[in-house]
């Protein structure tokens, strides 16, 4: 079987970077964004090849993988997978899911970063 394609909503992405720029703020520095990036590019490669590895919701259409903190929420067909919420469990459930930051470090530019830090590697 082929690997599906993922694709983001333009909610889930807006909820990764939010999450990814405010520990890029509160840190300092995006070490600690770049490892959840990481986490998340490493999960979505699985979940492209196996789009069943999610638990069901009570909308028997929506699935979700937890992972550490977070819960990705997902629905698929036969040619794709996307992803539709990237949620934090620690953020409050009032929280306004639409919010926007400006801030230094977007979700662009960490991943051109981790992609800079994983050629530097093959090169080591």
């Amino acid at each position: 079987m082929a690997n599906k394609e993922i694709i983001w909503s333009l909610r889930a992405q807006n909820e990764l970077k939010d999450i990814l720029d405010f520990f890029t703020q509160r840190n300092g520095n995006p070490n600690y964004s770049l490892k959840i990036l990481s986490e998340v590019e490493d999960l979505a490669t699985t979940l492209s090849k196996s789009e069943f590895i999610g638990r069901l919701t009570s909308n028997r259409i929506t699935r979700v993988i937890p992972m550490e903190d977070y819960l990705i929420f997902y629905e698929f067909n036969k040619n794709r997978i996307e992803i539709i919420s990237f949620w934090d469990n620690r953020q409050s459930p009032k929280k306004d899911l639409f919010s926007s930051r400006i801030t230094l470090f977007t979700y662009q530019s960490l991943y051109f970063l981790l992609l800079i830090m994983r050629k530097l590697e093959t090169f080591t």
